[in-house]
């Protein structure tokens, strides 16, 4: 006899139909998930609006997973964004390393807040940044809290997997507002520019000043192609964003285990 579960939005889990959290990650379960059978087939899909909607559940998703970044020295500040990665069952909190550089060169305060449905308190929390990657503008963070299990981090994408036209959102903090999302294609997926020496990922996202660190996320499967790092805005066309890939993010959390194995 076949078993009707519904399908978690954020963490993808299935859980039975009557279920009003999910088991494993403890998100509530609207009306708006999908049915699923046992064998993984779809019983049906709410009405309502916004129901089934793979872009309102990716943008769920990403935001659970991403951080206001503020970074105070004696001197300046500066706001940006973070998102947790999982790479080989570990979490990483990343971000760009020109949104933390003040604080690495000079000494100062970094703090990070989640969302309000995660963090209701609005807290803020301490982190320092254990690793940086100056080429690639990267920077791996530590956050002195325990996380919650509401946030679950984002998988990466492989350079090889990417395709021109692929739809991707991203999520950050642009100018202080808090968690906007944009929403585009990838418009190069080996984008060269002569102030990049490394290939990057460009995409048709109109980003602003406080995005930079956030999470770019291929709708179609959830993984994060790449970090937004930087606006490419020549006189000749509309603004478009630049991303740090993947494949140079999982390279420098290898770079970072190994050298904590020595």
């Amino acid at each position: 006899m076949d078993i009707n579960f519904k399908k978690c939005g954020r963490c993808t889990a299935k859980n039975k139909i009557g279920a009003t959290k999910c088991y494993a990650c403890g998100s509530s379960l609207d009306v708006n998930t999908k049915g699923w059978s046992a064998k993984g087939t779809k019983v049906g899909i709410s009405d309502s609006a916004g129901g089934g909607d793979s872009l309102c559940d990716a943008v769920d998703i990403i935001t659970d997973a991403t951080v206001r970044i503020t970074c105070r020295t004696a001197q300046s500040g500066s706001l940006g964004t973070g998102f947790f990665v999982e790479e080989k069952g570990k979490s990483y909190l990343v971000s760009n390393y020109h949104v933390v550089q003040n604080v690495v060169e000079e000494g100062g305060l970094i703090t990070v807040r989640f969302p309000d449905h995660i963090n209701p308190r609005k807290d803020n929390y301490h982190a320092f940044p254990i690793a940086v990657d100056r080429v690639n503008d990267l920077a791996l963070l530590e956050v002195q809290f325990e996380i919650s299990k509401n946030v679950v981090p984002l998988p990466l994408a492989t350079m090889s997997s990417l395709r021109r036209g692929q739809q991707v959102v991203a999520v950050g903090n642009p100018r202080g507002m808090e968690f906007n999302c944009i929403t585009g294609i990838i418009a190069n997926e080996n984008f060269r520019d002569e102030d990049y020496s490394m290939s990057r990922i460009l995409c048709s996202l109109n980003a602003a000043p406080g995005n930079s660190g956030g999470p770019v996320v291929r709708v179609s499967d959830r993984k994060v192609i790449g970090v937004a790092t930087a606006i490419f805005h020549p006189d000749y066309m509309q603004s478009h964003t630049i991303c740090t890939s993947a494949d140079a993010l999982r390279q420098m959390i290898y770079m970072y285990e190994r050298k904590n194995k020595q």
